[in-house]
């Protein structure tokens, strides 16, 4: 078994926003200090990012803001969930109070809200047509429809929900920290099938080729029937599994807390290659991401790779602060969000690794 460095203590920090660590393992365990991720969102023009207390707007070509939610300091509102894009431009975001709040994605002007979730919001909405799928910590999904602005139908499970939902073929998956993984008829909200796994799960599910795929806190990657939910392989991590796997052309890829880097065969689950050798004591919490022949990678340490699909790594770059959050890609520009340093955003083509912009969200 590998020893997990002391490195790993601050990401552990997280856990605390709403757990112990007895919820999360089936051991004992005290009370942990919480900290602060951005969710990032991206589309043709712009990037989101929901961080702290403010919503920001930010252009693509210069780096500059353009607006941000709410105008004034208001410290009764924290936002850590990637905002979602509705077909209709506007921006649904959740808050960590509690909030969905629903915005004009071009100025940032408030439309609407929802208040009727008890809990804070942590995985970013899913919007799919009219409704909007948002997760709760008070253990709860809630459907909204983005038309009527009223509940459709909610789903209480036992424990807080972290991940987003993924929506496919008219079911909703849902991983919960209580252990299982559950599915949801998208019209009704009624109850499919769950299951219980063994072990908590932070991450959004991700389905391929008739496999559904959940990273877990159990130290491994499970694929699961979507039909049925009951499991067709297991893979044995290193580490914790916290972002969500990404999974192309038949490969699934992802990292674990340790800082392990792995692709694995999406019908079998069988080891395609790994990758443990970035650098000296990091820790991989964001989720990758994939374009192409290059999958991007960034640590908690400040490091951002670049790798090819075969695991070779192509180039990276130490940043400042720490990077919890999956990068983004707009076309041929790379974005990558940090905490604990003056920059929140950073620009790069994608391509070689320049530098475009970067942005302080104090204006500095």
């Amino acid at each position: 078994m590998r020893i997990i460095p002391s490195h790993f203590r601050w990401p552990l920090a997280l856990l605390a926003i709403m757990l112990s660590a007895s919820m999360l393992s089936g051991c004992g365990g005290g009370q942990i200090a919480a900290s602060s991720w951005p969710g990032l969102t991206v589309d043709e023009e712009r990037a989101y990012v929901a961080y702290t207390s403010a919503v920001l707007a930010i252009d693509l070509e210069s780096g500059q803001e353009r607006w941000r939610f709410p105008s004034a300091l208001d410290q009764s509102k924290l936002f850590y969930a990637p905002p979602a894009l509705t077909a209709e431009g506007q921006l649904v975001v959740g808050g960590f109070d509690g909030v969905v709040y629903i915005l004009d994605a071009d100025n940032g002007r408030l439309v609407w809200s929802f208040d009727e979730a008890q809990g804070r919001i942590l995985g970013g909405p899913i919007v799919d047509e009219e409704l909007t799928y948002v997760a709760s910590a008070d253990g709860t999904l809630y459907a909204i429809n983005l038309t009527s602005r009223d509940l459709s139908w909610s789903y209480e499970t036992e424990s807080p929900l972290w991940a987003s939902p993924t929506v496919a073929d008219g079911v909703v998956y849902l991983a919960s920290l209580d252990h299982k993984v559950y599915a949801l008829d998208q019209e009704s909200g009624d109850l499919l099938w769950s299951e219980d796994i063994s072990a908590a799960i932070a991450g959004a599910p991700a389905l391929a080729d008739n496999h559904l795929i959940v990273g877990t806190f159990g130290n491994g990657l499970l694929a699961l029937d979507p039909a049925r939910g009951t499991p067709i392989w297991a893979f044995e991590t290193e580490g914790w599994v916290w972002g969500s796997p990404t999974i192309d052309q038949g490969t699934v890829y992802f990292a674990d807390v340790t800082g392990v880097v792995y692709a694995v065969d999406v019908e079998t689950g069988n080891e395609l290659w790994r990758l443990d050798n970035l650098a000296d004591e990091i820790t991989i919490t964001a989720s990758p991401v994939i374009d192409g022949e290059r999958l991007y990678l960034s640590t908690s340490e400040g490091i951002f790779v670049r790798l090819a699909a075969d695991g070779v790594p192509l180039w990276q770059e130490q940043l400042e602060g720490r990077m919890l959050t999956r990068p983004a890609i707009s076309g041929e520009t790379l974005l990558v969000a940090s905490i604990e340093s003056g920059v929140l955003l950073s620009a790069f083509i994608a391509e070689s690794g320049t530098l475009r912009w970067s942005f302080n969200p104090a204006g500095e």
